[in-house]
């Protein structure tokens, strides 16, 4: 089934451009690598989270996702060398807009052709060309399709340096992991593939063990976990009292876990500097780091679980109030008509 909403309210504007099925909301959201105009998919005027528009709004593990990748594309950390990069299952695009913004060469896929329409509009409204960032569908069991993504690549063939998904493993049984398991074996065995990404929202713990199924490839592990929880908290077995436990701290926070496949390169850039795989307390500012105090990014609401805040001090009018806080995982703002707010200047345009 489709994973629990991220928040308990979205409001859409009266803009019906983004979508043949109702109105358009729209949410602005900042990200080190600037502020980015994401445009989602509603159904008479509710933002739709069921079904098979579900890829259609931002989900919380897309917003963590982007932010990672952009704090991991500076000098001497994991993407700094990377050029190329395709998203499955990108929704309404916006991991990778931000991956475009950055500098890669983005192929975003989803099965759904309604949300690769929404992705190359998203795209556009946010000054990303065409030449860096094309949509294409794809249903992970066509082979036909597969190839069409890997023509796109540009790379004669073979897979993108990169490959990005999020929240694209929510079901509580694995059986439902084989297409996405056949779909990322069939890209990474075209060569090329040096580094698979993904991010969850823990939800019953058997997300944990995905990217582990392809541990013959590569090494696997955990490389950030929200909310001040450690990377070594590794999902204990089905049954037991430490499952009971772990999920009890773990459940509704994020995750993201990377298979490094096999290279000893990864991670060095072009000034020599090679990524230590460690996380470090404090080592950046406004990251929410594994050992020590949880920290929000910069700008973003404290919270009390369960309440109705006030709206943001960065939230400019005319913002509307942000509804269960505690699922926040960027500045994200609702608005009902089309003026941005006034940080929304680094690629975001009104819509």
């Amino acid at each position: 089934g489709a994973p629990e909403p991220d928040t308990a309210a979205a409001y859409s504007s009266s803009d019906t451009s983004d979508g043949e099925h109702g109105a358009a909301g729209r949410r602005y959201i900042r990200l080190p690598c600037g502020c980015i105009c994401i445009g989602e998919a509603s159904v008479n005027g509710s933002s739709v989270r069921a079904g098979d528009a579900t890829g259609r709004v931002v989900w919380g593990a897309s917003e963590e996702l982007a932010d990672w990748c952009c704090r991991e594309r500076r000098p001497q950390q994991l993407l700094a060398s990377f050029s190329s990069a395709v998203e499955l299952g990108a929704g309404c695009g916006l991991v990778s807009i931000a991956l475009a913004k950055l500098g890669l060469h983005v192929v975003s896929t989803d099965g759904d052709t309604c949300a690769t329409k929404l992705i190359q509009r998203n795209a556009s409204r946010n000054g990303v060309e065409a030449t860096r960032l094309r949509a294409l569908q794809y249903a992970w069991e066509s082979e036909t399709q597969l190839e069409e993504v890997l023509q796109a690549v540009g790379l004669g063939g073979r897979c993108s340096e990169v490959l990005v998904a999020s929240d694209v493993i929510y079901s509580s049984d694995d059986t439902s992991f084989a297409p996405l398991e056949a779909a990322l074996r069939a890209l990474i065995g075209r060569g090329g593939c040096r580094l698979v990404v993904m991010c969850w929202r823990v939800r019953n713990g058997n997300e944990e063990r995905f990217l582990w199924r392809l541990a013959d490839l590569g090494r696997a592990r955990i490389a950030w976990r929200s909310h001040g929880l450690s990377c070594a908290d590794s999902v204990p077995a089905d049954g037991s009292d430490d499952m009971t436990a772990w999920r009890k701290a773990h459940a509704g926070s994020w995750a993201i876990g990377t298979l490094e496949v096999g290279s000893d390169e990864l991670g060095r850039d072009a000034d020599g500097g090679v990524y230590d795989g460690e996380w470090k307390a404090g080592d950046m500012d406004g990251r929410r780091t594994p050992a020590g105090t949880s920290t929000l990014r910069a700008g973003a609401a404290e919270f009390v679980p369960g309440s109705l805040p006030e709206i943001p001090e960065w939230a400019d009018e005319p913002a509307t109030k942000i509804f269960n806080l505690q699922e926040l995982s960027a500045q994200t703002v609702a608005l009902r008509d089309g003026e941005p707010p006034d940080w929304a200047d680094d690629g975001a345009v009104s819509v």
